[in-house]
Formats: structure tokens, C-alpha cells, sequence
């Protein structure tokens, strides 16, 4: 598995808690009308903002250990802009 792969998977994993989290924010605001069920939907909003966190700041390089996802959200980089590592690599 190379670096990208495992990077990409963790991307994918955030993603799908936040999709999740966000049609349980969907279903909780269309059936819970009662003020003490609606406290049930603060759990889906913390696991949505959760993911985003997640996958904004804490997946990382391998190697050096800096945030990498913003960069490789554009395609563009081939390799980590701060240590050269190439993300085709073996992780």
C-alpha cells in the first residue's frame, strides 16, 4: 500500500462519518420535534464537525508528521511539501 493509498483511506474514512453523521442531522431534524429528543441530534452535529477536524487536521505525513490534506485535496503534489517524501512510495 503506498503512502497516497493510505492517505486517501483515511480521507474516505472521514468522509463517510461526516456523510452519516450529516443524514442523522437530516432524519433528527425531520422526527425529533420534541425539545428533550432534539438534544439526540447534538451527537450527529459533534460527529459531522468531528470528521471535518479530522480530515482538516490530523491526517498527516507518515514521515514527518505534517498536516498534508489541504495540499492533497488539489491533485497536484506528487510528494509531501515538506519533507519531499513521494506519496507512491511504500508506507
Amino acid at each position: 500500500m503506498t503512502i497516497r493509498e493510505v492517505i486517501e483511506a483515511k480521507i474516505a474514512k472521514a468522509r463517510a462519518w461526516g456523510i452519516g453523521a450529516w443524514v442523522l442531522m437530516a432524519l433528527s431534524a425531520l422526527f425529533l420535534r420534541d425539545s428533550q429528543a432534539a438534544s439526540l441530534a447534538l451527537l450527529p452535529t459533534a460527529v459531522f464537525f468531528g470528521s471535518g477536524i479530522y480530515a482538516l487536521f490530523l491526517i498527516r505525513c507518515p514521515r514527518c508528521y505534517e498536516r498534508i490534506n489541504q495540499a492533497l485535496r488539489w491533485r497536484m503534489l506528487e510528494a509531501c511539501p515538506n519533507c519531499g517524501v513521494q506519496f507512491n512510495e511504500k508506507a
